[in-house]
């Protein structure tokens, strides 16, 4: 006995009535095409018939009247999606900014409470149609999903929903005796009279009020003109003798872990002619096996891993993990499971976003400065209280761009504000009318102060004669001092630390590896993204030099003093000028280490620096105002050298990596290393080997701390 099936067994949800319509359209020309190429015929009156499994309608939410006593209104709700084997789609990719902007605040805020508990609030929109495949599959309405996502989904808050399809074991297993696999390998090349669901339509961004993208689930017993037969037995899910498929004996349900069986962690992606980066998953309780050519992989590797192994990459491995890294097959030593780190309490209160301004702030170095010591303000004081350098990622990774900026503080009133002129009509003229336009009320109703001040920040690296910054988005994980009086942007992340030891272990290969390991990935480029919270805060610091024991106290035990540089010298003076800056310590046992490392980071700093700046091309200038302010000299080109200073930059110099820099990290590396008390450390040390020594680190500091 055959089953016949064809195109009414592909169901899909579409927002966009075109696209809805259009896919309709796809899927007979499809159906008719594999007709003709394998030698069966196809309607001919009409050529196209309707195809009403294809809905037009939200993939996500459900609106509908509200029930009697619910009172007025539309009564919205989870949308459900239809019975199917398999879910296929590409998902609209919309990032958590994006949403409201192109969605609206009313459906951006109905869909976070709708999905409360199960998509974090800051996550991709791309995000809640994994939740809600992963729901569908723990309800035992499909099997597997094949989904496109942003390669985001591999960290921060996307990642969560991901961690909850690995760590779910909510499935019937589909067989008792891995006969499932062969049924189920029919239902995906065969297209099952239970349907194949796409998922994600377009794929684009939205146009309407609405998100969709395609959705779908199969329908009933469909019969086709022609096409493909599936035996009787498979459709019914028995064997020949009676036994039931899907669970083993009949009346037994196995329990059988939903996990991540295909992906691909980084692909390049075109949409909507602008270049990204995607990651492609299939998750269910499906294994590799039904991949084309997969079986010659997993009769090879069988015995290893119980034949339970996953394709990564279009290779095998034992296991994918949340961040779509894998495990070697065999246990041997290979990819490391980073998403078991936790945050560690030693690391808290040290590692801080710069603010947002949202608005033009911003004036010019030469503007600034002019204003500084201006005097006529009605309140008797000077314009260096509200004026000072802005530093932003590109000031780190490029050349400084000397840009300035307007800062009123974290809650100056309007009365002392205006007091301050010349800044407050800058502020009055050039972002009052754009923030009179905006949907939040405390940046309506604020406008001359920065939107998010960042006073944590501000009161970490008060009294502190320098502090570490890095770039957040960065082709390389560089860290630079930065003198205050400044106002770091959101784009740049700050470590609220003077000693050089802290520097040196942030700019090492243990602290640069796990960073790399835990951030997420952003633009075409495909750059890293650094995090307070899960690059910095789950990283272990060697013992006794954490940043809990790192914490400025004042004078150093050897004596020295965590000082500024004299005022007005330059950098490159500066640096040698003075030893390096020694924390205080609680351990004295530890100081050696302590020393050894600052000794080192403060060698590549001096380095780097002279580098970037060379006499022969600088000269460092500075106003009267500036050097009463106690600001730091400036480097600008000598006449002749300013193309040639343009391509001094720290991006330049760690993509050429010259032979004293590689060495000066080595030097650096090595005493980190004796830190760590890992003695048989050399250059050579494989990056899994150094990741899973870190992560066994973390590991035992959280269950210390009873962060399980």
């Amino acid at each position: 006995m055959l089953l016949q099936t064809g195109p009414h067994n592909v169901l899909g949800l579409e927002i966009n009535e075109y696209a809805a319509e259009l896919a309709r359209v796809t899927v007979w020309i499809g159906d008719i095409q594999w007709c003709r190429r394998n030698g069966y015929p196809h309607a001919t009156d009409p050529i196209l018939q309707a195809l009403d499994g294809i809905a037009h309608r939200d993939a996500l939410l459900t609106y509908s009247p509200r029930l009697a006593g619910e009172g007025p209104g539309v009564r919205v709700t989870e949308a459900e999606w239809p019975k199917a084997d398999v879910i296929v789609g590409n998902p609209p990719f919309l990032g958590d900014k994006m949403m409201r902007r192109e969605l609206g605040d009313a459906y951006v805020d109905t869909l976070r409470k709708t999905y409360s508990g199960r998509v974090p609030g800051g996550a991709d929109l791309v995000c809640y149609w994994f939740e809600k495949a992963r729901a569908h599959l723990a309800a035992g309405q499909s099997h597997a999903v094949g989904l496109v996502a942003t390669n985001s989904i591999r960290g921060g808050a996307n990642r969560k929903v991901l961690d909850r399809i690995v760590a779910a074991t909510l499935l019937p297993e589909l067989t008792g005796d891995h006969h499932g696999d062969h049924h189920l390998r029919h239902a995906q090349i065969h297209s099952h009279p239970q349907g194949v669901r796409h998922s994600g339509g377009s794929g684009g961004s939205h146009r309407g009020s609405l998100p969709g993208g395609a959705s779908g689930g199969g329908a009933g017993d469909q019969e086709r003109p022609a096409g493909v037969g599936i035996p009787a037995d498979h459709q019914t899910g028995r064997h020949d003798d009676g036994r039931d498929r899907r669970g083993g004996d009949a009346g037994k349900a196995a329990v059988a872990p939903l996990r991540i069986f295909t992906a691909w962690s980084d692909e390049p992606w075109v949409n909507e002619g602008a270049a990204v980066r995607v990651s492609l998953v299939c998750f269910g309780t499906l294994s590799p096996s039904l991949q084309r050519g997969a079986g010659r992989e997993r009769s090879r590797t069988e015995g290893q891993g119980e034949g339970r192994s996953a394709l990564l990459n279009g290779q095998t491995v034992a296991v994918i993990h949340a961040d779509l890294t894998g495990e070697p097959l065999g246990g041997t030593a290979g990819s490391v499971d980073l998403t078991q780190a936790k945050p560690l309490p030693e690391n808290f209160g040290a590692c801080f976003i710069g603010g947002m301004k949202k608005g033009s702030f911003d004036i010019p170095g030469e503007t600034g400065r002019a204003w500084l010591g201006q005097a006529g303000n009605p309140n008797g004081r000077i314009n260096l209280e509200v004026v000072r350098p802005w530093i932003n990622g590109l000031d780190i990774t490029r050349r400084p761009m000397d840009v300035w900026i307007i800062d009123f503080g974290v809650d100056m009133p309007i009365s002392e504000a205006c007091c301050y002129e010349a800044p407050f009509n800058h502020v009055f003229a050039n972002v009052k009318p754009a923030r009179d336009t905006v949907k939040s009320p405390l940046e309506r109703e604020r406008w001359w102060l920065h939107a998010r001040p960042a006073p944590d920040l501000r009161q970490a690296i008060s009294g502190l004669p320098r502090f570490i910054g890095t770039a957040r988005v960065a082709k390389y994980r560089l860290f630079v001092w930065i003198r205050p009086p400044v106002v770091c942007d959101g784009q740049v992340v700050v470590t609220a630390r003077a000693d050089d030891t802290t520097f040196g272990i942030l700019h090492s290969r243990f602290h640069e590896l796990w960073s790399l390991g835990l951030c997420t990935w952003l633009g075409k480029g495909n750059d890293p993204r650094y995090t307070p919270t899960t690059t910095f805060e789950t990283f272990p610091f060697p013992a006794g030099l954490t940043p809990a024991a790192t914490r400025p106290v004042g004078a150093q035990p050897s004596g020295r003093r965590a000082e500024a540089p004299p005022a007005g010298l330059a950098p490159g003076v500066a640096e040698g000028a003075r030893l390096p800056h020694i924390p205080v310590l609680a351990d004295p046992a530890r100081l050696p280490h302590a020393e050894a490392i600052a000794q080192a980071a403060f060698d590549l700093n001096r380095r780097r620096e002279a580098w970037l700046n060379p006499p022969e091309w600088v000269d460092w200038v500075i106003t009267p105002e500036e050097e009463q302010a106690g600001f730091p000299r400036r480097p600008v080109a000598k006449r002749g050298h300013e193309a040639d200073l343009k391509h001094k930059t720290l991006t330049n110099l760690y993509n050429t990596r010259p032979a004293w820099l590689a060495m000066a990290h080595e030097k650096l590396d090595q005493a980190v290393a004796a830190a760590y008390g890992w003695d048989d450390y050399t250059p050579a040390m494989p990056d899994e080997d150094i990741l899973r020594r870190l992560l066994a680190l973390n590991r035992e500091r959280s269950q210390l701390a009873g962060n399980r």
